[in-house]
C-alpha cells in the first residue's frame, strides 16, 4: 500500500510539473511616442489598431475648465481620423504617420496632440492617438493704412465637427464691405475640401467658393480643384442721371497626375479649363448702352 501510495505521489508531482511548463508566457509589450525621431520599433511592422482619446478644454483654473467643457463640444473623433493617411492593416509608412500628425498640429483644433505606439510581439504596432481641444473662438484685429483693415470673430469648430465660420468687417481700399465664410475640411467624411466666402458693399457684393481634393503629402496620385469668383458693381451718377452696372465671373476646373517623385521634387502633368465672363451695362434715360 506504501509503495502505491508514493507512485501515486510521484505521478501527481510529474503531472503538476508538466502543467507548469504548458503554461503561456507572458508577452511583455514595449510602447513609444512619436516625437522628432521616428521609433525605430515601429518600421518593418504592420498597423494595428487606430485608438483616438479625445480631451476636451484644459486651463489653469478648475471652474473655467469646468465652464469651458459646457460651452464648447468636443471635437468628433471622426474629424481626427479623416486626417490620417493610415489604416489599419496598411504596412507601416514612416512619412505617412509623421505627415498625418503634422496635418492634425495644423488644424488649429487642437493644443496638445501624441501619438503612442505598442508593440507585442505579433508584428504590429497599435496606435494611441491622444488629443486635448483648443479654444475654437477666435478673434482678429487688423489695420492697414493701404490695403485691408479687417475685424472678424469666427468660430473654427462648429459642434465639434470641424467645420468653421467667419463674419467680419472690413476696409478694402477705402470701400467698406461685411463678409460672411463658411468652410468644410471633409465634405460628408471624404477627402473633399469646401469653401465659401460672400462679401458685401455698399456699391456691390462678391462671392467665390471652391471644391477641392485635400492635399494629403506630395505623394498624392491625384488632384482636383473647382473654384468659381464673381463681382457685381453698382454706381449711379446723379448729375447725369447715369447708371453703371459691372460684372465680372471666373470659373476654373483643374486635375492634376503625379508622375514621378524623387527625393528632391516631384513631376505631375497638370490639365484644365477656364472661364471667364464680363459684362459692363450702363443705363441713362431714354437709352441703354451694353458691353
Amino acid at each position: 500500500l506504501l509503495a502505491v501510495l508514493a507512485q501515486s505521489g510521484a505521478a501527481a508531482t510529474a503531472m503538476a510539473a508538466q502543467a507548469a511548463g504548458s503554461a503561456p508566457t507572458a508577452v511583455a509589450c514595449s510602447a513609444d511616442t512619436l516625437d522628432s525621431a521616428f521609433p525605430r520599433r515601429w518600421l518593418g511592422t504592420t498597423v494595428g489598431q487606430v485608438t483616438v482619446r479625445a480631451r476636451n478644454i484644459e486651463t489653469p483654473f478648475k471652474l473655467a475648465t469646468n465652464a469651458a467643457s459646457h460651452l464648447q463640444r468636443a471635437t468628433q473623433l471622426n474629424v481626427a481620423l479623416n486626417e490620417l493617411s493610415f489604416a489599419p492593416g496598411d504596412p507601416m509608412d514612416s512619412l505617412a504617420v509623421e505627415e498625418s500628425i503634422r496635418r492634425l498640429r495644423q488644424t488649429g483644433l487642437y493644443s496638445e496632440t501624441i501619438l503612442e505606439g505598442t508593440q507585442c510581439g505579433d508584428g504590429t504596432t497599435d496606435f494611441t492617438l491622444w488629443t486635448r481641444d483648443a479654444w475654437s473662438l477666435k478673434s482678429s484685429l487688423r489695420f492697414a493704412e493701404a490695403g485691408t483693415s479687417r475685424a472678424s470673430l469666427s468660430e473654427v469648430n462648429i459642434l465639434g465637427t470641424g467645420r468653421g465660420i467667419a463674419v467680419a468687417g472690413e476696409n478694402i481700399n477705402g470701400r467698406n464691405a461685411l463678409s460672411v465664410s463658411v468652410v468644410d475640411p471633409h465634405v460628408m467624411d471624404t477627402r473633399v475640401r469646401a469653401s465659401a466666402l460672400m462679401r458685401t458693399f455698399s456699391d456691390g457684393r462678391a462671392w467665390s467658393w471652391s471644391a477641392r481634393t485635400r492635399e494629403l503629402s506630395d505623394r498624392d496620385v491625384w488632384r482636383a480643384a473647382f473654384t468659381s469668383t464673381q463681382e457685381r458693381r453698382l454706381s449711379n451718377d446723379s448729375a447725369t442721371n447715369t447708371s453703371i452696372d459691372i460684372t465680372k465671373r471666373a470659373d476654373a476646373f483643374t486635375v492634376s497626375r503625379l508622375l514621378a517623385l524623387s527625393a528632391t521634387a516631384a513631376y505631375a502633368v497638370v490639365g484644365g479649363v477656364e472661364y471667364e465672363f464680363a459684362n459692363e451695362t450702363v443705363t441713362q434715360p431714354g437709352a441703354s448702352l451694353s458691353n
